[in-house]
């Protein structure tokens, strides 16, 4: 169990508002220095841009004219006063990402090492900015003031990662667009979508539409039992591809890049139910075996025939996202099961294995090899180190401890920080809040105390090798 829900819009519109009155900006800058005044936006505030700019340019445009009515007009050449002027400089002396940001009398000043530090710097300002600023109406009798700073700013970490399982609980296009709108406010720039687990199956695979038909459903008479909270009544559902193309466009020009996860070889209840040919035992069921079918959640590691399924299945999702990597779960696996299994065992022998980790090591190393062939990178959960080796491109998200981020790092592996106890916001913040309790209580201060590169763990070979923001993946229970 290591699943992010929805993020709570209401309480980080609160800090917004917290971080605009105290200048705490969140991720707090480089450098920051406070000046005394403040430039007023009007009507005849003008924005100059060059053509690097444009993007982020018109997506400060529409946010000011939604909530403040302020409908920027663009001049040429740059002007002297009452301006907001946004340029890329790649020969800024700054990190990727980097930008530096002015607001004095004269206006407001916003320069990116790239297009991403330019778009980092127009989420800054609008922090500086009344948190009205975040209404999707038009908010009147506001003075739309921005204090005089001068920032100098850039992420420490250049994979600042949120989660979001749309398997347990199903949230809607929409639903999923507001979650992107905050994470671009916060500067998180990869949105893991966890697009496929035991409750359902959320992602349209055209060759095998079972996967949709039936393991996308849960209820009385579905192949997928109720279960967290759905009640007894028919609940789930499912992205099209024309959908998860909507989402990964509206994501990419917030600057996010969308890391698709399907769980692999367990939490696959909604595939096995689907279609029960990839089970261990399924073509040998017999009726004392069936309950121990139904509830079965792993793939059968000595069935050929799955790895060329498995290949067609992410054939398609290689082809719909951009991202160079495919997050494959290995998380959680029942391993038991293939014990039990003559295939499973055969293999183990064919292969001179002796542990049931060794078969995880094998399916995962050959999931590898076909997410390669693909043209892309495979990243897992850091249960996937164990067993054997791993290609050097894979990445490990560490989740249960610290220590298995030290453990997978010392193996030379790219590893995403986000332990359950410090990141996992699902969990209750104290013992009267709802949430989750299995990683402990997660308050506020427990996250933004942890360093996800700790010099007590890790090398500094180790510590290149970390790529989470210190914060990252975190959010809020409904």
């Amino acid at each position: 169990m290591r699943k992010i829900v929805l993020i709570g819009c209401l309480t980080l519109f609160n800090v917004c508002m917290y971080a605009q009155s105290a200048l705490n900006l969140l991720p707090k800058p480089v450098q920051l220095s406070s000046g005394t005044g403040a430039f007023l936006l009007t009507p005849s505030t003008v924005v100059c841009a060059d053509k690097e700019s444009k993007a982020s340019t018109v997506y400060l445009k529409e946010k000011l004219s939604r909530s403040a009515g302020i409908k920027l007009t663009f001049v040429s050449p740059v002007a002297t006063q009452n301006r907001i002027a946004l340029r890329v400089n790649p020969k800024l002396d700054l990190p990727s990402e980097g930008y530096l940001l002015t607001v004095n009398e004269n206006g407001v000043t916003l320069v990116g090492k790239d297009r991403d530090g330019l778009f980092y710097g127009v989420q800054t300002l609008l922090q500086l900015l009344p948190p009205q600023v975040y209404s999707d109406t038009l908010m009147k009798n506001v003075a739309w003031k921005i204090p005089f700073v001068s920032i100098m700013d850039y992420p420490r970490f250049h994979y600042r990662g949120m989660m979001l399982d749309v398997s347990r609980q199903f949230f809607d296009v929409p639903t999923v667009k507001r979650y992107i709108d905050w994470l671009s406010i916060h500067k998180i720039n990869r949105f893991h979508w966890h697009l496929a687990d035991d409750e359902g199956w959320r992602i349209e695979i055209r060759k095998y539409p079972k996967l949709t038909s039936l393991g996308a459903w849960r209820g009385p008479d579905e192949v997928l039992h109720p279960s967290y909270g759905s009640g007894e009544k028919r609940y789930g559902g499912f992205y099209t591809q024309k959908q998860i193309k909507e989402v990964i466009r509206y994501a990419s020009e917030r600057h996010i890049e969308i890391i698709p996860e399907i769980d692999l070889p367990g939490h696959s209840r909604a595939a096995g139910a689907s279609y029960p040919e990839i089970l261990c035992l399924a073509d040998t069921i017999n009726e004392d075996q069936a309950a121990h079918i139904e509830e079965s959640n792993v793939w059968c590691v000595g069935n050929e025939k799955n790895y060329n399924m498995l290949k067609d299945i992410l054939k398609e999702i290689a082809a719909l996202f951009p991202s160079k990597t495919i997050h494959i779960g290995g998380d959680e696996v029942d391993m038991s099961i293939w014990q039990n299994c003559p295939r499973c065992q055969t293999l183990l022998k064919e292969q001179n294995m002796s542990r049931p980790e060794e078969l995880q090591n094998y399916f995962v190393r050959r999931i590898g090899k076909i997410v390669q062939e693909l043209g892309k990178q495979m990243a897992g959960w850091d249960e996937i180190i164990d067993g054997g080796e791993l290609d050097s491109a894979t990445s490990i998200y560490a989740w249960r401890s610290l220590q298995r981020g030290a453990a997978s790092t010392a193996k030379g592996l790219p590893t995403i920080m986000m332990v359950g106890q410090n990141y996992y916001f699902d969990m209750a913040q104290s013992k009267y809040e709802r949430g989750h309790n299995w990683a402990g209580i997660v308050p506020l201060e427990k996250a933004y105390s942890f360093d996800p590169a700790d010099p007590k763990y890790f090398s500094p070979e180790q510590i290149r090798l970390i790529q989470v923001y210190r914060g990252a993946m975190v959010g809020i229970a409904q």
